[in-house]
C-alpha cells in the first residue's frame, strides 16, 4: 500500500502544533490561577482596609456583641418555619462578614442559644405552598452543627429543638450530648420523634437537674399508634421554673407521673387525647386537679366516650385557678360531638374562668349547659355556623358573656402559651 509522504509530514506537523497550543494553553491557565490568587489577596486586603475605616469598626467588641444579640432576638420574625440550611442562623451570618466579626460572634454564647437537632432543612415549595413535613429537604452535618452551637453556648441558657430524627439517629453519643446540656436548657421541644427514642431522651434526663427549664413539649411520631407511656416520675429532681407544657398523645393513666415536674406549670396543652373508658377520664380529671397553679388549659380530643354513669358532684373537675379554657375535637369534628363538648364542660368547675374557647360546637343541637364558670366574660367560637336561631340558643347557654369572638379554622387558634395573650404557636421552632 502506497503511503503519501506529504500527508504524513502534515499530520506530524499538526500533532506538534497541537502540542504547542496545549502547552500555551497550560501557561495561560497557570497565569489565570496566579491572577485569581493575586485578585483574592488584593480583595481581602482591600476589604480589611475598608472595614478598618468603616464607622462600625470603631465600635468596641462589647458594643458589637450587643448589636449581634439584638439581631439574634429578631431572627424568628423572618420565618417561623426556619430550620438550619433553609436560612443561615444570625450567628453564622455575621460570622461570615469578617474575621473580627466571627471572633466576636463566636465569643458570645447567647448568639448560639438556639440548638436544632433535625435532619430537615426546610419545606420544599410547590406553586407557592409548603409541602408536608415528611417531604422536607434533608440536612447534612446536622449533628456537627448542633454540637458546635452547644459548645459555643457554654453555660448560657439554650433552647433545644429535636424534630424529625429517626430511631437510628439517637446514638449513645447524641444522647450524651443532649443530656450534658439539659442543665442549662430553657426550652425543650421534641417533635416527630419515635416513641422509643422519646423514652430514651426522657430517661437520660431522669438523673439530671433542670433548674432553668421553662417550657417543654413532647410529641411522638404521628405515624405511631401508641401513646406516650411512662412508669415513673418524669424529671424526678423537679423543674422549679417550668410553667409551660405541651403533651401530645399521652396515655392519660400516666399523667400522674408528670404532676411533680409540672408543679409550677401555669399553661398546659394536651392534644390528641383519647378517652375510651372511665379510667382515662378519671386519669385526666385527677391529673388536672393536681396542677394547683394552672391558669391556661387547652385540650384537643381525638376520641371521647363519656363515663358510663352520669357525673355526680364528687366527679366534678375543680380547677379553681383556671382563667382560660379551650376545648376542640380534632381536625374533623361532627355534630355528634356537640353533646360530648357540653358534657365535658359541664364536668368542670372553674370559678376564676374568664375566657372559654370551643371548636365546632353547635348551640342549637346541644342540651342546655350547666356551667360552673361564674366569672365567664369572653366566649370564642371556632368553625361555627350562625343564624338567628343559633344566636338565640347561644344566649340561653351563655347569658352573661360580655364579649363574643368567632373564628374560622384552627390553623391560627393555638395560643402562645408563654404569654397566653394571643393566638399562635406554643414554641417558635
Amino acid at each position: 500500500m502506497h503511503i503519501n509522504g506529504d500527508r504524513q509530514r502534515r499530520i506530524q506537523s499538526l500533532v506538534k502544533h497541537l502540542e504547542d497550543l496545549a502547552a500555551e494553553r497550560q501557561k495561560l491557565v497557570l497565569q489565570l490561577e496566579i491572577l485569581d490568587a493575586k485578585t483574592t489577596a488584593a480583595r481581602v486586603e482591600k476589604n480589611a482596609l475598608h472595614n478598618l475605616d468603616a464607622p462600625i469598626a470603631v465600635l468596641p467588641d462589647e458594643v458589637l456583641s450587643l448589636l449581634f444579640e439584638a439581631g439574634k432576638n429578631l431572627e424568628h420574625i423572618r420565618d417561623p418555619y426556619r430550620w438550619p440550611g433553609y436560612y443561615p442562623s444570625f450567628g453564622d451570618l455575621v460570622s461570615a462578614v469578617s474575621r473580627r466579626w466571627r471572633s466576636v460572634a463566636h465569643a458570645n454564647p447567647r448568639l448560639w442559644s438556639t440548638i436544632r437537632f433535625t435532619r430537615l432543612e426546610g419545606p420544599r415549595v410547590h406553586m407557592g405552598d409548603r409541602e408536608p413535613f415528611n417531604s422536607w429537604i434533608e440536612s447534612k452535618w446536622w449533628q456537627d452543627r448542633a454540637a458546635s452551637y452547644l459548645a459555643r453556648s457554654k453555660s448560657s441558657p439554650v433552647d433545644i429543638y429535636i424534630k424529625g430524627l429517626r430511631e437510628e439517629d439517637f446514638t449513645p453519643d447524641l444522647l450524651q450530648l443532649i443530656g450534658g446540656h439539659v442543665g442549662h436548657c430553657r426550652r425543650l421541644l421534641m417533635e416527630q420523634v419515635p416513641m422509643v427514642s422519646l423514652g430514651l431522651l426522657m430517661e437520660c434526663m431522669t438523673s439530671r437537674s433542670v433548674p432553668l427549664l421553662k417550657s417543654i413539649s413532647l410529641s411522638p411520631d404521628s405515624d405511631e399508634e401508641e401513646a406516650i407511656h411512662v412508669e415513673a416520675d418524669v424529671l424526678p429532681l423537679g423543674a422549679p421554673h417550668l410553667n409551660v407544657a405541651h403533651l401530645h398523645k399521652i396515655e392519660l393513666g400516666c399523667l400522674r407521673f408528670f404532676i411533680f415536674a409540672f408543679a409550677s406549670v401555669t399553661s398546659l396543652r394536651l392534644t390528641h387525647l383519647c378517652i375510651r373508658q372511665d379510667e382515662d377520664y378519671h386519669g385526666l380529671q385527677q391529673g388536672l386537679m393536681e396542677l394547683k397553679s394552672l391558669t391556661h388549659l387547652e385540650i384537643q380530643f381525638e376520641a371521647f366516650d363519656p363515663p358510663d354513669n352520669p357525673l355526680e358532684d364528687s366527679e366534678i373537675t375543680a380547677l379553681p385557678t383556671l382563667q382560660f379554657l379551650h376545648v376542640d375535637y380534632g381536625e374533623d369534628p361532627d355534630t355528634s360531638q356537640t353533646g360530648v363538648v357540653t358534657e365535658f364542660l359541664n364536668s368542670i368547675s372553674a370559678p376564676s374562668l374568664t375566657s372559654l374557647s370551643i371548636n365546632a360546637w353547635n348551640a342549637f343541637d346541644s342540651q342546655l349547659m350547666e356551667l360552673h364558670f361564674p366569672k365567664l366574660e369572653h366566649l370564642i367560637l371556632i368553625d361555627i355556623e350562625f343564624d338567628d336561631e343559633n344566636f338565640d340558643q347561644l344566649a340561653l347557654h351563655f347569658p352573661d358573656i360580655q364579649r363574643l369572638t368567632c373564628r374560622r379554622g384552627l390553623e391560627e387558634l393555638y395560643c402562645d402559651l408563654e404569654t397566653a395573650n394571643c393566638l399562635g404557636p406554643i414554641f417558635e421552632p
